[in-house]
This record gives structure tokens, C-alpha cells and sequence, in this order.
């Protein structure tokens, strides 16, 4: 769980590149992808899994804020516009990625996804 914050942190900080925004942007769909198996998979969910589910805002508040910044410097005269641009950007992604991950879990089950999303330790 910190482990993903802190490579999103670290993708944040770094030289502001569009690869740096891909990072991020993949850290928050690996970050749905667990959340979803969690909320799908676990029925009793235990104190990690909450504490992992109570990160998902952050990690997907640190990954807007990011592409708004790169909205912003392409174009930083549109800086409103760039906000509303990279919220509808997020929930598209959101929302993909939570029906992908729900198709993987029909696909491959709770079992297989639970030991390929598990954080490391």
C-alpha cells in the first residue's frame, strides 16, 4: 500500500515528462485493479485491505493533479478548462479501469488476481 504512494510520489516529482504521467496514471490503475478485487473478492475485509481502499483517493487525487499540470504546460493559458479536461480524463480512466478489472476477475478469479495484486512487502 505505501509502496504504491510512494512510486507514485516519486513519479510526481520527477522531471514533469509525459512518461512520468504514464507512471503515475498506471500506478493508479494498478491501485483500482487491487481496490476492485478487494471490494469483490474479500467479504470480510481485513485492516489492510482497508487501509489500501483508504488510499485510493489520494492516489487518484495525486494522479489528476499531475495531468492537469501537464494539461497546464502545454497550454497553460486554458488552466480552468485544462481541470475540468484531466477530472473527465480521470473518471473515464476510473471507470475503464474498474470494468477491466471486474472482466479480469470473471475471467480469472478472485484467487489468481488476490496473489497478482497482493502488495509486496
Amino acid at each position: 500500500m505505501r509502496a504504491a504512494v510512494s512510486v507514485l510520489t516519486v513519479a510526481l516529482v520527477s522531471h514533469g515528462t509525459m512518461a512520468a504521467a504514464a507512471d503515475a496514471l498506471t500506478i493508479a490503475d494498478e491501485h483500482l485493479l487491487r481496490g476492485t478485487v478487494i471490494i469483490a473478492c474479500h467479504p470480510n475485509q481485513s485492516e489492510e485491505d482497508l487501509a489500501y481502499l483508504d488510499q485510493a483517493e489520494m492516489v487518484g487525487h495525486a494522479a489528476f493533479e499531475f495531468l492537469w499540470a501537464q494539461l497546464d504546460k502545454a497550454n497553460p493559458t486554458y488552466h480552468v478548462e485544462n481541470g475540468r479536461k484531466a477530472d473527465e480524463m480521470i473518471q473515464v480512466r476510473i471507470a475503464t479501469a474498474i470494468q477491466k478489472a471486474q472482466d479480469r476477475i470473471k475471467r480469472e478469479g478472485c484467487a489468481e488476481l488476490d496473489k497478482q495484486t497482493a502488495p509486496t512487502r
